[in-house]
């Protein structure tokens, strides 16, 4: 058990994530693929849950191997709703807390929106449990925003600035990439924690036709 790696994601399934549906599908099939084949090589069984949220949230998976994971596709993955993010992260975190995991546990919170449709957990709430879980328990936990300030957002939550990434939406897939390069450097023990941070200057500058999406904030030094 000591060699497993859980992978967490908590995605967005909004009604604003609709155009970026394709490239939200296929980042994150992309990245789960990367992932079996990293396991594969260092010898670690990858696991992996999955939350979806919009005005609820469902639990698709919790700790399955990621073998037994289907990938995602229009009909599995249709946005629409609000934001119940806070209900969404509490919940997954609580969901896995009863596993009691003893390996490597990262948790991924991928969202183009803010807050507006929790019932349950407060933004104190979530960010009094991912203080206790990442300084007590060593869990790592990555906040991928879009078109939003996302070092402001994922800070009022908890999660470290090296660990935030702020990109404009025509970016998705770029985003997944990124948090693929980070992922491989935490579980090979390059790094030790995640730093994704470091990819923030190939999102900062704008490109040609990409508008003022493309604006980000400031990275901070801690949270």
């Amino acid at each position: 058990m000591g060699n497993d790696v859980l992978i967490n994601f908590v995605l967005d399934k909004s009604g604003s994530m609709f155009d970026i549906r394709d490239d939200t599908i296929g980042g994150f099939n992309q990245y789960l693929e990367e992932q079996r084949r990293l396991g594969v090589e260092l010898g670690q069984r990858t696991r992996v849950s999955l939350t979806l949220f919009d005005t609820s949230f469902e639990h698709r998976y919790i700790s399955a191997n990621v073998e037994d994971i289907p990938p995602l596709s229009p009909e599995t993955y249709q946005p629409g709703g609000n934001t119940a993010l806070y209900d969404a992260v509490g919940s997954s975190i609580r969901a896995v807390e009863k596993l009691n995991p003893d390996g490597m546990v990262l948790f991924v919170i991928q969202t183009d929106g803010l807050e507006n449709s929790s019932q349950e957990w407060t933004r104190s709430s979530v960010f009094n449990l991912i203080t206790e879980k990442r300084e007590k328990q060593d869990w790592q936990f990555v906040f991928l925003g879009a078109d939003q300030d996302a070092y402001a957002s994922g800070g009022q939550i908890g999660v470290a600035g090296t660990s935030t990434l702020s990109y404009g939406r025509q970016h998705s897939r770029r985003a997944h990439e990124a948090l693929g390069r980070s992922t491989a450097a935490w579980r090979s023990g390059a790094s030790a924690a995640i730093d994704i941070a470091v990819h923030q200057p190939e999102f900062d500058v704008e490109e040609p036709g990409s508008g003022p999406d493309n604006s980000v904030g400031s990275r901070p030094t801690s949270t």
